[in-house]
């Protein structure tokens, strides 16, 4: 008898422990989150919208809480792992969850036709696949019409920005996360001075996490400059 094995994350990729689905403000999404909690929910979903909207923090925290209800799952990045080839998607039609981030970097006849494949082999053995991009489907160049039309096959959703009230929920989530606390005026510091990125952001929130706890020190507006003043 042999064992079935699974492919693993390549080696450059990592699921960030703090993207997870409790620090994800839904914010105006709550279609999206309907559909991806739903009990017959889809088996494809196409999500994209903005850079820094948190499209890899939702995929990769849906990733994360599938690991912890012992469900099989995947996450790739194509923006970085596409130099790997193809092969990197050898058997992940065996996983119960895929999630694709940046799927527009595979607009090339050898990966299109590789993800067609995937996408219709996920389809036929039940299993998940949620995708994500900076823009709907029909705007990228597609060479594959039929991958085209598999993505308009499930719900296609943009991902709406957080609003700053929502960013600033965002963040002290984040801080709670990480034993911290941060006030609404710390939060609108950072908006105002640093970005509205959230990738940014949580880089940065890392960061003052291991400053504070190497300084003892809170996380206040003094100790923020202080610390950008020395990176």
């Amino acid at each position: 008898m042999t064992t079935q094995r699974y492919p693993q994350p390549p080696l450059n990729v990592q699921l960030r422990p703090s993207f997870t689905l409790h620090n994800f403000v839904i914010g105006a999404n709550h279609e999206l989150f309907n559909q991806l909690y739903r009990k017959q929910s889809a088996k494809s979903l196409f999500i994209w919208g903005e850079a820094g909207c948190g499209k890899s923090h939702l995929l990769q925290a849906m990733c994360q809480q599938a690991s912890q209800q012992g469900v099989r799952s995947i996450y790739l990045p194509l923006e970085q792992i596409m130099a790997l080839g193809v092969e990197i998607l050898r058997g992940c039609d065996q996983i119960d969850l895929v999630a694709i981030d940046s799927v527009s970097f595979a607009a090339t006849t050898l990966w299109e036709e590789s993800l067609f494949h995937l996408f219709n082999q996920l389809r036929h053995n039940h299993h998940r696949l949620l995708v994500a991009d900076r823009h709907p489907p029909e705007e990228s160049q597609w060479q594959l019409n039929d991958l085209l039309s598999r993505w308009r096959w499930g719900p296609v959703y943009q991902l709406q920005p957080m609003d700053e009230a929502a960013l600033i929920e965002a963040l002290q989530l984040r801080a709670q996360d990480q034993g911290l606390s941060m006030s609404p005026q710390v939060g609108h510091y950072l908006l105002k001075h640093i970005s509205r990125d959230t990738t940014k952001l949580f880089r940065l929130m890392d960061d003052l996490d291991y400053a504070s706890l190497a300084t003892q020190r809170r996380l206040t507006i003094p100790f923020i400059k202080q610390h950008l003043l020395q990176t």
